[in-house]
């Protein structure tokens, strides 16, 4: 299933550390105000809850236990900079490589909700989390076609190394079949996928293989992304650094609904409790559902 040649896990790593190095940055010069005016990532121009302010100071006193508490408390309310500040503290705890904070990563399926969460409002350090996590070498596919949608989206908001990174691996998936490794060449025509023109195939054996294993949910996720996030992602953005509450944004909450992180807790528990006991894989619960929504919703509960 998937891609296994060393070119291109090597390439997914390389995004992953990228962008998992990105997000500790973004906290690093929220630190330094004077700074923050000529930072590329805009995050800082989200409004601080009384949650991350309070989190923050804890945060300082090396109270990590108090911090996470008011962050969770932010979150409740849709605080993206207490959104993006949690994702930091879950994936770099022990400060070591990208690949080590992901790999075997229990909280990894807890993460890519509130990651989601916080790129649908215009987070860029939530974002190079998800990235980090869709490209990790550690999971068993690599969810090409979400990841390039939110890489081009975030473009203007980063440096040019997301642009370039983003081409490297169009260039590489469009060289090579997505499932078998066959490359493209004079007695071998690659076909790519109608709905997403990220994927290319050998053969229609091989499409349909891909597409059972997963990339129907791929698929079906980048349609909604591009259906009801694009045209409105900018609003959404500039309504909630505004000051507007993301309960009165009536795009934000038809997004969430339509990619499934409103679904009631009770609806995904299940599946909690089984990789909170290991008896499945939680990196196994990154990977959309058939139907493109995430198969673990938001909690402690609809922001």
């Amino acid at each position: 299933m998937g891609r296994k040649q060393k070119s291109k896990r090597n390439k997914a790593a390389a995004i992953a550390t990228s962008a998992t190095a990105t997000a500790p940055a973004v906290k690093d010069v929220r630190q330094d105000e004077d700074h923050q005016k000529g930072f590329e990532d805009q995050d800082y121009l989200f409004p601080k809850s009384n949650f991350y302010i309070k989190a923050e100071l804890f945060e300082k006193k090396g109270n990590r236990y108090r911090a996470n508490k008011f962050y969770l408390q932010g979150i409740e309310i849709g605080c993206v900079r207490c959104i993006t500040d949690y994702l930091v503290l879950m994936f770099n705890e022990s400060r070591t490589s990208s690949y080590e904070i992901l790999k075997d990563n229990k909280k990894i399926h807890l993460a890519m909700p509130l990651c989601l969460e916080g790129a649908i409002r215009g987070s860029t350090g939530a974002a190079s989390v998800m990235m980090a996590c869709m490209s990790s070498d550690c999971l068993a596919r690599h969810n090409d076609a979400p990841m390039m949608y939110w890489m081009k989206y975030f473009e203007k908001h980063t440096d040019a190394m997301i642009q370039d990174e983003r081409k490297s691996l169009k260039a590489c998936d469009e060289k090579m079949c997505a499932v078998c490794g066959e490359q493209d060449s004079d007695t071998v025509t690659l076909g790519k996928c109608d709905r997403c023109n990220v994927y290319y195939y050998c053969s229609t054996d091989c499409q349909s293989k891909d597409w059972r294993a997963g990339h129907a949910g791929e698929c079906r996720q980048l349609e909604i992304l591009k259906k009801y996030h694009k045209p409105f992602g900018e609003k959404i953005r500039d309504d909630i650094v505004n000051g507007i509450n993301p309960m009165d944004i009536p795009e934000l909450q038809e997004l969430r609904n339509r990619l499934g992180l409103s679904r009631p807790k009770m609806e995904y528990q299940d599946l909690l409790d089984k990789a909170q006991s290991l008896r499945i894989n939680p990196s196994t619960l990154i990977d959309p559902r058939k139907d493109g929504t995430v198969q673990i919703g938001s909690f402690p509960g609809p922001f």
